[in-house]
């Protein structure tokens, strides 16, 4: 059977065409593309003040602090201001031995116990993601009344009263070197420093003691490190009134020696006291040194004193006496002996041994002499510490060496009180200064400046301690002044790092008959 294809044709042709037309029409744009979608934005004020404007997903590590420029020791609060932020790692820029220098916490707190400019570091973190924001904290250097210093390091050792009303004033400073230099200063009455003097080499260089010259000028006693015979040497300076030198001198062997005390000589020369130690490899054992000099510095004799050929002996003051003579203090100890006493030695004007004392019981070493109007002697030292608390004793002599009384109610302290210079006033009483101890057997100490008057029987009047919040705090050398008060030198702890160092100030205090600061 066929099929008629024909009735079909024109509908054939027609779709045919009509697919042809399709085929060649312009194809249809495409459909527009999707809109952006936009991360909204927020505005932040970051840790430094600004206010920035950033998307809201953003990771910010950011923060703020109070108490910039503060003294120290500081305490710093700091505010976290970072954003987005889940977790914190803070470094301080800072640490002291057994306190930790980071924190994880979002708003901490930081002790700063010195002075310095520290860069602290936060890092603000979330998830694999980490943001970083640094500022500088700095902190001052502590300022206390009455002292005069940098942060180099000084201290006072010795002061005297000069004829217009000012002081002078002998310790040390440490130097370019970074080592300690002889430090000389004037100032006027109000401690304003009018000039200023060190002497030294290139190493350990200190001034210990000095007294006035009868022609204006000062003689200073003390150390050397930088030039001598030995390791360390007596170091002795003479200087004009300004401070200018005009001799110096060293006196020494091939051990270590040690210059604590001078005093003037009837012709014009000086006689110093101190200590010279064994050059032997043990170098244990130690000798009274003194040596006598002439007007210009020239060594005229040199002796050594050990009272039983071994041992340890020691001088840490010397006073002329009025026979031409010296009284000598300090220490005498035998090997094996673990504390030691008191040693007493009266000598002429060559050096040789008068007479010596060293049965003064309840006297463990004698720090500092005065002579006094009746042709006596004061001397100060304190208690044996190995049988009880270091009481600071006084004890008066006559010109034999013979005991008129003894007195010890001084302690102030919990352990160790401290006296280091003692002199006659006018109203035939006495003057001390030190330190009393106020750390109740912690180490490192802490100590206060104690200032002592007694009525002439060695009974306490007034007794005054110091150091304006400072830890630690000695008085080396007091003297009466010419309005009837008292001057007193020493130092004073500014600033302590644990096994680092220690920043001390001169410390120069004015008191009025009564002790009270002028």
């Amino acid at each position: 059977m066929s099929i008629n294809l024909k009735p079909f044709l024109p509908v054939a042709c027609f779709l045919a065409w009509l697919f042809f037309v399709i085929s060649c029409e312009k194809p249809a744009d495409p459909l527009p593309p999707e809109e952006p979608v936009e991360t909204p934005d927020t505005t932040i004020v970051i840790g430094s003040g600004d206010t920035i404007t950033v998307p809201i997903d953003t990771l910010i590590a950011s923060f703020s602090f109070t108490n910039n420029n503060c003294t120290a020791a500081c305490k710093i609060s700091f505010t976290n201001a970072s954003y987005n932020a889940t977790s914190y790692l803070w470094d301080f820029g800072y640490k002291v031995l057994g306190e930790p220098a980071t924190s994880a916490a979002p708003n901490p707190q930081h002790n700063y116990k010195n002075s310095g400019t520290y860069k602290v570091v936060l890092i603000a973190l979330k998830g694999a993601q980490s943001d970083t924001f640094t500022q500088t904290v700095k902190i001052n250097r502590p300022v206390y009344p009455y002292t005069i210093g940098t942060s180099s390091s000084e201290q006072g050792n010795g002061v005297v009263q000069t004829s217009d009303g000012g002081y002078v004033v002998v310790g040390s400073k440490v130097g370019a070197s970074g080592f300690y230099d002889v430090y000389l200063f004037k100032t006027d009455e109000s401690r304003n420093i009018i000039w200023e003097r060190t002497f030294g080499g290139s190493k350990r260089d200190v001034g210990l003691a000095m007294e006035p010259t009868p022609d204006g000028g000062f003689i200073i006693v003390g150390n050397t490190e930088s030039a001598g015979a030995g390791g360390r040497d007596v170091y002795l300076i003479r200087t004009n009134a300004e401070g200018s030198v005009m001799w110096e001198q060293t006196i020494g062997d091939a051990g270590d020696d040690q210059g604590n005390a001078v005093a003037l000589s009837p012709d014009g020369g000086f006689v110093v006291a101190g200590v010279a130690h064994s050059a032997t490899t043990d170098n244990l054992r130690e000798d009274i040194l003194l040596a006598k000099t002439d007007a210009n510095g020239n060594l005229v004799w040199k002796k050594r004193i050990n009272s039983t050929g071994q041992g340890q002996d020691g001088a840490y003051c010397i006073q002329a006496t009025s026979d031409g003579g010296y009284l000598i203090g300090g220490y005498y100890n035998l090997y094996g002996s673990p504390m030691g006493i008191s040693g007493l030695i009266k000598i002429d004007g060559e050096g040789n041994i008068v007479w010596e004392r060293h049965d003064i019981t309840y006297l463990f070493h004698i720090n500092s002499i005065d002579k006094t109007s009746d042709g006596g002697f004061v001397l100060a030292g304190v208690s044996n510490v190995s049988t009880s608390n270091a009481d600071i004793v006084l004890l008066k002599i006559n010109a034999t060496g013979e005991i008129a009384w003894r007195r010890s109610i001084y302690s102030n302290g919990y352990l160790y009180d401290e006296v280091n210079r003692v002199r006659q006033t006018a109203d035939g009483g006495y003057i001390f200064c030190g330190a009393a101890d106020r750390s109740a057997y912690e180490l490192p100490s802490e100590k206060d400046i104690l200032v002592v008057k007694t009525d002439a029987g060695g009974n306490k009047l007034w007794s005054k301690t110091f150091t304006d919040g400072a830890r630690f705090g000695s008085g080396n050398d007091v003297r009466q002044t010419a309005d009837g008060g008292y001057i007193v030198a020493g130092l004073l702890l500014v600033e302590y790092v644990e096994f680092v160092r220690a920043d001390y100030d001169v410390y120069l205090l004015k008191l009025d008959q009564n002790g009270d600061v002028q």
